[in-house]
């Protein structure tokens, strides 16, 4: 980012404005602001307010990308938000692993919850901790919870 021209003034007064309006406490929050005006050049408050758009400076932003919503998906979030149904999913050997994106994950899921009767979702997570599938749960519960 190029301080020294004014789009990039203007980009980063619009990428720091809302996080330092979320800073609780007036006096940091009124330090950050006159911190960022030195660093861009401007000494009056109400001009760095006049350099941002309002979107900017409320927070709005792009929504997050939304995963699509697959029946693999949806499967595992329900899954993982209710391990007491593991008992319930007929067998997957007849499935092909490779037809199906997902499977390999929601096989090695129902196994966990069958192995471990009583299992709640917060264990069942925090034994995919630091797992190459942990971003991946999370994410699917998020979009679970959300999406609704």
């Amino acid at each position: 980012m190029d301080l020294s021209s004014p789009d990039g003034s203007t980009q980063l007064a619009a990428l720091a404005l809302p996080l330092i309006n979320q800073v609780p406490g007036d006096a940091h929050r009124i330090q950050l602001r006159q911190t960022l005006g030195l660093k861009l050049g401007i000494f009056d408050d109400s001009q760095l307010d006049r350099l941002v758009p309002k979107q900017a400076e409320s927070g709005l932003s792009r929504p997050a990308p939304q995963l699509k919503r697959t029946t693999m998906r949806i499967l595992i979030g329900l899954l993982v938000q209710n391990p007491d149904l593991a008992p319930l999913v007929p067998p997957l050997d007849a499935l092909d692993q490779n037809k199906l994106p997902g499977l390999g994950l929601f096989k090695e899921l129902v196994k966990t919850c069958l192995a471990q009767p009583g299992l709640t979702t917060g264990q069942l997570l925090e034994l995919y901790r630091g797992t190459n599938d942990a971003a991946t749960l999370e994410n699917i519960i998020d979009v679970g919870r959300y999406s609704r």
